[in-house]
């Protein structure tokens, strides 16, 4: 691929027998003309529908300005707002890890939650169980470092043992994302 500031063909767009003329952020890029492959492998169709699927939330979030901002201040140099949203579609927020070892079922016990990318996470809630029942469950708050989020309990049971902790984040694209930790 070739970019060109020629008179001639600044400005050009299109394809030309073998030769696709394309612009982009203000300069011409002259390259081969793409080609379809005969046939299609199975295993491609699961990953063009996940793409079309990408295309179709990124489509769907510049709409929304709030979003759109959000991903234009992301976007890199020859980076479109779009481009950031189909990237950030195949990305999920990574729970790191669930650190109990200060819950104890009374008031003001902790429970640490550290995730990637704790940037673009809108909440994040705990459920603590016991033997298939409900012990407390709440929104976490974000440390102020931002390193990480914070539940503290509030002493609702705390005759009941816990067994299992859930985490559940959400991210602004509201895609949710579920930890459980066994205790």
């Amino acid at each position: 691929m070739a970019t060109s500031n020629n008179p001639i063909t600044k400005g050009l767009s299109g394809r030309f027998k073998q030769i696709v003329f394309r612009q982009r952020y203000g300069k011409t890029i002259i390259c081969k003309r793409p080609r379809k492959p005969a046939t299609i492998d199975p295993s491609q169709y699961a990953i063009r529908e996940n793409f079309k699927n990408a295309c179709i939330y990124a489509k769907s979030a510049i709409v929304n300005p709030s979003l759109k901002l959000f991903y234009a201040a992301r976007a890199k140099l020859g980076q479109s707002a779009y481009n950031v949203a189909v990237a950030e579609f195949y990305t999920l927020d990574i729970i790191h890890e669930i650190d109990s070892s200060a819950y104890n079922a009374k008031e003001g016990g902790a429970i640490m939650v550290t995730i990637a990318k704790s940037f673009a996470i809108a909440s994040v809630y705990v459920r603590i169980t016991g033997n298939s029942s409900l012990i407390e469950e709440g929104p976490s708050g974000r440390l102020t470092a931002g390193l990480g989020w914070v539940y503290i309990s509030n002493g609702a049971k705390p005759t009941i043992k816990a067994k299992k902790i859930q985490v559940t984040v959400t991210d602004m694209e509201g895609r949710l994302i579920t930890k459980i930790k066994t205790i």
